[in-house]
């Protein structure tokens, strides 16, 4: 699937029918899910029905059927480049920079003839 075809409201949608067949698959009850999730089976129903939701109702779902490490797919660790680690020596970036502007060409002696 696609997903930058999809609009929000389709993503989210589909994102509540996987949980629903991963709680399915795991054969647990909405209300048991909802319970150690630490949210209304009500909550839960209206996910998987394809209603908004938080990042942390997401994390508590995830963790309750056991698929919290499949947050890693989600937002892989940063890895530097080879070059970036040589020139950062072990320092981590804390800002971003903004585009340079092309700058005019250096002077040179013999040329303004």
């Amino acid at each position: 699937m696609k997903y930058s075809d999809l609009n929000n409201e389709q993503i989210v949608s589909e994102l509540g029918r996987r949980l629903a067949r991963a709680r399915l698959n795991r054969n647990i009850s909405q209300q048991s899910l909802a319970t150690e999730a630490g949210i209304t089976r009500k909550t839960l129903s209206s996910l998987e029905n394809g209603s908004n939701f938080d990042v942390s109702t997401l994390v508590r779902l995830l963790r309750g059927l056991e698929l919290l490490d499949s947050l890693e797919s989600l937002a892989p660790a940063d890895q530097p480049s080879p070059m970036a680690l040589a020139r950062f020596k072990g320092k981590t970036r804390r800002r971003a920079g903004s585009p340079r502007t092309p700058s005019a060409p250096a002077f040179r002696w013999g040329e303004d003839e």
